[in-house]
């Protein structure tokens, strides 16, 4: 592949601790709204890659989500095409998960905003780019993260969060997010070294009314049954799949459909087959080397933390409850997830309902006309 050029004013490239000026045959990267190159820009909720100049604004408040998407799309296009010749602009919204348009309105951006309790049931390389992601723009929420998990080589390179030491050191998952969430400001934290239900005193037996939020980044040992079968309050995860595909969900007690109507969760465990992948071991062994697309964990901890924001914000939803993003084809693309009518977990709204009152987003769940009333 062509080298690349990274720049923000001038045309330079660093290899080996010396510079060079940038030649014609460089894929120059320009970060900001315009110049000579790829330029990646984010704005708001707004990103851009593109050859001519962003048509974005210039940003009005600290929303990290649109610049953040834009340098993920941009390195999952030049994954695609190396040399940026095919690389075709693309103007995205991060608000209502679509290509082509911004919302003429979208709110602003008000950091350090009130979450409440927040479990995150998988802290592993989605959802430890989620937790890094909802950290950069607020601290104020109580942490409680379940994964019995230790950090592996192949998490490094998935996750904002993991490094190549917690690997070598054989480092828990949920003590490095909650170094990291200690870090930055986050001022309690539960880290359970465990599978949710080896907790069950704190999962079935929980008070009515917490957590407010789920953060399900977990797909093994039948996680989505337990996780059902407590009566859980607002869920947003985002998972990885086949033809570099991430995907956003949202559940909301008794108005959406719930994590098990999920086409793939009808399997103990949902099939991963491109985040989680393997190669051939370079020292010949029996072993397979895990291997993954970096982008695409970090794509999903991006959109769970965006939509978590804009459900805080707002307090309503806008975007349907489904979203793919395919950097290989469509891009961004909304389709509401429908209730599976032979779902057992849609039988027991009473039970539901009491199990969710008094959280921060039970207001979510109950009909439009309700709320207006």
């Amino acid at each position: 592949p062509a080298r690349l050029a990274l720049t923000t004013n001038s045309l330079c490239e660093t290899r080996g601790g010396s510079q060079r000026a940038a030649r014609a045959e460089d894929l120059r990267l320009v970060i900001g709204p315009g110049g000579d190159g790829l330029v990646i820009h984010g704005s708001g909720w707004g990103a851009y890659r593109g050859s001519g100049p962003s048509p974005l604004a210039q940003p009005r408040d600290p929303n990290p989500y649109g610049a953040a998407f834009a340098v993920i799309d941009a390195a999952a296009q030049i994954q695609l095409h190396p040399d940026g010749s095919q690389i075709e602009s693309a103007l995205m919204d991060t608000y209502l998960w679509q290509v082509g348009s911004l919302p003429a309105e979208a709110p602003s951006m008000e950091p350090s905003f009130e979450l409440g309790e927040l479990w995150s049931i998988g802290v592993g390389s989605v959802g430890s780019c989620a937790l890094f992601f909802l950290s950069l723009i607020t601290r104020s929420f109580q942490a409680v993260l379940v994964d019995r998990d230790n950090v592996e080589i192949e998490n490094v390179t998935r996750s904002a969060l993991f490094s190549w030491r917690d690997a070598v050191d054989e480092t828990p998952k949920v003590e490095v997010a909650a170094r990291w969430l200690r870090e930055a400001g986050v001022e309690q934290i539960k880290p359970h070294t465990a599978w949710l239900h080896e907790i069950p005193d704190h999962w079935a037996g929980r008070p009515s009314g917490t957590p407010d939020l789920l953060i399900s980044a977990a797909n093994e040992r039948n996680v989505r049954s337990v996780i059902e079968g407590s009566h859980p309050p607002l869920q947003v995860y985002a998972t990885t799949g086949q033809n570099w595909q991430a995907t956003l969900y949202r559940h909301i007690p008794l108005a959406d459909a719930c994590s098990r109507c999920v086409p793939e969760t009808e399997a103990p465990q949902m099939p991963m087959p491109c985040a989680t992948g393997s190669a051939a071991s370079e020292d010949n062994n029996e072993e397979q080397d895990d291997v993954a697309l970096p982008f695409l964990s970090y794509t999903a901890g991006l959109m769970t933390a965006a939509e978590i924001a804009k459900l805080v914000l707002t307090g309503r939803t806008e975007a349907p409850n489904r979203v793919y993003y395919q950097p290989r084809g469509r891009g961004l693309a909304n389709v509401e997830l429908a209730k599976n009518p032979a779902c057992r977990y849609h039988n027991q709204d009473a039970f539901h309902e009491a199990a969710i009152q008094g959280s921060r987003f039970a207001s979510l769940s109950t009909p439009p006309a309700s709320r207006a009333a």
